[in-house]
Parts: structure tokens; C-alpha cells; sequence
């Protein structure tokens, strides 16, 4: 081979090492040649080393001769030095070139020190210098194409941690996104996935494969012979070349790489196959690591994933009971306080309850010596008009004079008109204090828990009579009353409902405006209607739906508790009935109460 031959080859390989040894063989045929590559692996500078003797033969450099070559080799230079190899003395001269830290070395030796012409020099020169810099652009290329790889490796590993955290379930798609991923970190030209199933067929998925390679892989896994299929475990990485070198599918690629999918279980969930068509792109250690360390994520991303869903779950499910808690809590706290002002209105109406039965006692005397004084005062009174006459009818001038003067300074005639009258007044006032006790006594009595019977117009003239002296300087009350039957009610709990709503339209009147009850019978005959309207201020639109609440008062600080309309809810809801209002800003508030004539049946639990 000629010099512009080898110097036309652009790559480092043993055939073109040779040819460059055998072409300055031929130039200085009288010497052995030596061509030593000093790497960083003592092993891999072995391999890339070859030696011709002087009768020609190839062969590897003894190791002998790395021993013995000067520990400070000088670079470009040409250096002379004795070896002993197999009992005989050599003289050598040689040159190394140091492109890097690796660097190549040319040995040119005999029993007797070599002589060599300045033209024999030059081409040496030549042929080391091109072969020690293709060398090190090969190994460029190397580093180049490894860092090229890691690359990839760094983005595709990325793109899968992405994937990873969205996994969830093990479908078709998901094992064909493994195979893909697979493919690109290996750098596979074609691939495969055998999904195994445990109530189905397997099922194949591939990718640069034909169906008759598949049909073959497939009966490569069913070779019971070889048994591959059933003892597959992740650490037994299987290269089909070794196993099954004549079946045609081998043929057709270079390197056919299989690999388990095992979760962490231990149960084989698919195998996958990876391809190679060129020769020299075999598989090695670090395609291993990665299709290891890739399903291994997988596996360990879905138990996450899974485990992050139940976590989040369960988190939901904690942060809605604690809601539905605050809710009870706050229920309970509610009713707490309902409770408290029920015990509170119940303790101020057995005292107001008291307070009547104490004063009725003294209204009772007062009424009876109010009706004996007026007996008396009219007997007396009666007494003196005869006295008077009397007295005007006889002759005794000075006994009329003192009597005139007499009546006239204690204006006998003035009490004898107004007198009665106003013992008419009081025994009317004693009458309407004792009717105002008696309702009050009325209201305040606690209910047995039983319905009864009663004159709705009756509740509600009783609770006008307690509510009059508020309601008297804030509102005309005006009443319309329909043709009712009785109802049946828990009376004072049906009262309260009504002072409820008169106390709340009485607030509702900022000046003198008006209140107007009116009841009327229901269509269905069955129920009948209650409605206090007002021509107060008028409540509003996003207010409307809170009323009921407890608490929830659109009153001042300190002029009402908001538990008014939220108990009055609570009692219609009792008597299986209805509260509804109506408002309109600036004309006045309407609330109807709907209530059944009879109450329907208790049935059992209730």
C-alpha cells in the first residue's frame, strides 16, 4: 500500500496500524518497527499496539519493551536507547508524539543501532504525526459522541420524570411509552413490548419490526428448550444473537436485546425487545443501568403517584369533615345559645308569670272596693242632693246661707257630676290592667308539648293587648279578620311567633307608618294564612335568604339578639307549616304564615 494511501484513510483502525508499519517496512526493511499508543488504561494501550520484526511478522508489543522505554520520553525528538529483549540487546531510536495526555510512540530497533536517512526519518515522522492526530480525533469523536448521548440521556430522562408523575395506570399506552423511552435512551433503531396478561391473550406492540420478526421473537420465547420465557428475571439481560444464532430474525439485526418488566411485586408485566442493526453499535453496561433504572422509576413513580391520589383523597375527605364539624360545631353552639335564651325567656316567663299572679291579687281588692266606693259615693252623694233639698225647702235663711256657701267651697255639685264618672274610669282601667295580667299570664304559660284546639283571632287580640303600648307611638295597627275555623296549635308558642313578627315591623318603622294583620282560610280548606305587613323600610334583596339564621339581625347593636324570626322558623316548622316574606326597599316588609287547621299524625320515631 502506498504512503498517500494510508494517509487517505480517515480512521484509526488495526488494518490501517498495519499497513502504516508494513509501508516503513518496506522504506527501512532492515529493522524491526514497534508503534506504541500510551493511554490512560495500560490494557487499551496493549491493544492498540503492534510490532513488526525483521523478518516481517506481526505481533503484539511485549510488554517487555513499555518496561524499558526511558521514563521521560521527549516530544518531536528523536531519542536513542538499549532494551533487552529475550536475552539479546537491542539499540533503538524512536519518536513520540504528545498530542494530549495520551501520546504515540515509534520504535525503530535492531541488534545493532539502526541507521536511517534523513528521508527515511521524514517519512516516519509523516506517518506517526498523521496516524497519533487521527487517533486523538478519534478519540474526540468518542468523547464527542458519548457527551452527545448524555445529552439525549439528560433530555429524555427529563421528559420521562415528567411522564412519570402523571402515571396512574398500567394500560397499553403506558407500555408504549416505556418502549419509546427505552428506545431513545439505548439508542435502538426498533423495539418491541409483550404485554403478558392473566386472563388474555399477550398482546404485542412494536415499533421498526415486521410482523414476521414478531411471529419469530415470539417463538424464540416459546422455545421450551431454551426455556427464555419462563426464566426471564430482571437481572438476566438476554442478547438473542447468543441464544438463537441462526433464526432469521438475528440475521436481519446485529444486537436483539431483551429485558423484563418487573414490578415491585416481582411479577413480570411485560418483556421488552431492543434492536440494533449495525455491528458496532452494541449494547453494553450502560444501556443495562439505564433500562433499569427507567423501570424502576416507573414502578416507584406509579406506587407514588398512587400514593399521593390516596393521600389527597384522604385529605379531602379529612378537610370535608372538618368543614361538616365547623358546621355541626357551629350548629351546636347555635342551639347552645337558642337554648340559652329559650331558658332565659322561659325564666322571664315564669317571673312575668309571678309578677301577674302577685298583681292580681291587689287588682282583684282594688277592683271590689272600687265597686264599693262607688256604691257608697252614690249612696252619699244621693244623701246630700236630699239634704240640699231640704234645706232649700224650708224657712231658715241662715241655715241655707251656710249650706250654699258650704257647696260652693267643696264644689259639692262639681263632685257630684264627676264622680261617678271617674269611678267609672278606674274600674275601667282596674279591668284593663287585670285583662293585660291575665294575657300576660296567657303568653308566659309554658305549653304542656301538646296541641290544642284554640281561636286564632283569640292569640292574636291577647298578644295586641301586650304589644299595644310599643306598637301605639310607631304604628296604627289595623286588623282584618277572615272567616276561621279553630286551629290546631301549641297556643303560646304560636303567640310568641306573632309578637315576633309586631316587634320586628314596629323596628321596621323608622317614623309613624302603619301595621296591618290580616288572616284568611286557604283554598284547600285545609290551612290558613296569618300575614303582618308593615310600611317600614323595607329589608334587603341579599338579606332575604339570612333571616332565618340564627343571630343574623340587620337591628342596631343591642336592639334585638336575632333569635327572633330564627325561633319563630323553628315553631312553624313544629306545627308542620310555612314562614315566607316579601320586601320591597322603601314601601314595607310582608310576612305570611301558613298554618294546617289539623295537625297530621305523629308517626313512629318522630
Amino acid at each position: 500500500m502506498t504512503l498517500s494511501k494510508i494517509l487517505g484513510d480517515k480512521s484509526v483502525n488495526q488494518a490501517s496500524c498495519i499497513d502504516f508499519i508494513m509501508h516503513l517496512k518496506q522504506t527501512i526493511p532492515s529493522v524491526s518497527i514497534a508503534w506504541l499508543w500510551h493511554g490512560q488504561s495500560f490494557l487499551s494501550s496493549m491493544e492498540n499496539s503492534l510490532m513488526i520484526n525483521g523478518l516481517g511478522v506481526i505481533s503484539a508489543v511485549p510488554e517487555v519493551i513499555y518496561q524499558q522505554l526511558p521514563s521521560h520520553v521527549l516530544a518531536n525528538q528523536w531519542q536513542e536507547f538499549e532494551f533487552e529483549y529475550l536475552s539479546k540487546c537491542y539499540g533503538c531510536k524512536c519518536i513520540t508524539m504528545r498530542p494530549d495526555e495520551d501520546y504515540s510512540t515509534l520504535l525503530l530497533f535492531g541488534e545493532q543501532l539502526p541507521v536511517i536517512s534523513p528521508h527515511q526519518r521524514d517519512i516516519a515522522e509523516l506517518c506517526l504525526t498523521h496516524i497519533s492526530f487521527l487517533r486523538q480525533q478519534q478519540d474526540i469523536d468518542l468523547k464527542l459522541k458519548e457527551l452527545g448521548r448524555h445529552m439525549l440521556y439528560q433530555i429524555v430522562w427529563s421528559e420521562s420524570l415528567e411522564w412519570i408523575r402523571t402515571l396512574e395506570v398500567e394500560d397499553d399506552a403506558f407500555y408504549k411509552k416505556l418502549m419509546v423511552r427505552l428506545m431513545l435512551l439505548t439508542e435502538s433503531s426498533a423495539g418491541a413490548i409483550y404485554i403478558e396478561a392473566d386472563d388474555a391473550r399477550p398482546v404485542w406492540h412494536y415499533k421498526g419490526l415486521s410482523y414476521e420478526d414478531i411471529e419469530q421473537i415470539e417463538g424464540i420465547l416459546k422455545d421450551k428448550e431454551k426455556d427464555l420465557y419462563v426464566s426471564m428475571v430482571m437481572e438476566e439481560y438476554n442478547h438473542l444473537p447468543d441464544a438463537h444464532p441462526d433464526c432469521p430474525v438475528v440475521e436481519n439485526h446485529a444486537h436483539l436485546f431483551l429485558c423484563p418488566v418487573i414490578d415491585p411485586n416481582g411479577r413480570r408485566k411485560a418483556i421488552i425487545l431492543l434492536s440494533k442493526r449495525l455491528l458496532q453499535d452494541c449494547y453494553s453496561i450502560t444501556d443495562h443501568v439505564y433500562i433499569n433504572q427507567l423501570i424502576t422509576q416507573v414502578y416507584t413513580g406509579i406506587e407514588k403517584n398512587r400514593l399521593v391520589a390516596a393521600l389527597e383523597s384522604s385529605n379531602r375527605s379529612l378537610e370535608k369533615e372538618h368543614r361538616a364539624q365547623k358546621v355541626l360545631i357551629q350548629k351546636l353552639q347555635d342551639t347552645q345559645d337558642q337554648l340559652l335564651q329559650s331558658e332565659k325567656m322561659a325564666s322571664i316567663g315564669q317571673l312575668a308569670a309571678g309578677v301577674a299572679h302577685e298583681i292580681n291579687n291587689p287588682i282583684g281588692f282594688v277592683n271590689s272596693n272600687l265597686s264599693t266606693l262607688s256604691e257608697f259615693s252614690q249612696s252619699m252623694l244621693t244623701a246630700i242632693q236630699k239634704i240640699g233639698k231640704q234645706i232649700e225647702a224650708g224657712n231658715d235663711s241662715e241655715l241655707k246661707q251656710f249650706y250654699t256657701e258650704l257647696a260652693e267651697e267643696h264644689e259639692v255639685d262639681f263632685i257630684t257630676d264627676d264622680l261617678p264618672s271617674l269611678l267609672a274610669e278606674s274600674k275601667d282601667g282596674i279591668s284593663r290592667v287585670k285583662d293585660i295580667v291575665q294575657d300576660l299570664k296567657d303568653f308566659s304559660r309554658t305549653d304542656s308539648g301538646e296541641f290544642a284546639t284554640v281561636d286564632i283571632h283569640n292569640i292574636i287580640d291577647k298578644t295586641l293587648n301586650l304589644i299595644h303600648s310599643e306598637v301605639k307611638y310607631s304604628a296604627d295597627l289595623t286588623t282584618e279578620y277572615g272567616q276561621l275555623p279553630e286551629v290546631e296549635v301549641m297556643e303560646s308558642q304560636i303567640g310568641q311567633v306573632i309578637l315576633n313578627l309586631l316587634v320586628n315591623a314596629s323596628h321596621a318603622i323608622e317614623d309613624k307608618g302603619s301595621i296591618h294583620i290580616k288572616t284568611t282560610l286557604n283554598e284547600d280548606q285545609k290551612s290558613i294564612q296569618i300575614s303582618v305587613t308593615d310600611s317600614g323600610k323595607g329589608i334587603c334583596p341579599e338579606h332575604l335568604g339570612k333571616l332565618f339564621d340564627p343571630f343574623f339581625t340587620t337591628k342596631p347593636v343591642g336592639k334585638g339578639t336575632g333569635l327572633g324570626l330564627s325561633l319563630s322558623y323553628g315553631i312553624i316548622q313544629r306545627h308542620h307549616g310555612d314562614i315566607e316574606v316579601t320586601s320591597e326597599l322603601g314601601v314595607g316588609t310582608t310576612f305570611r304564615v301558613t298554618l294546617p287547621i289539623v295537625q297530621p299524625p305523629i308517626l313512629d320515631g318522630e
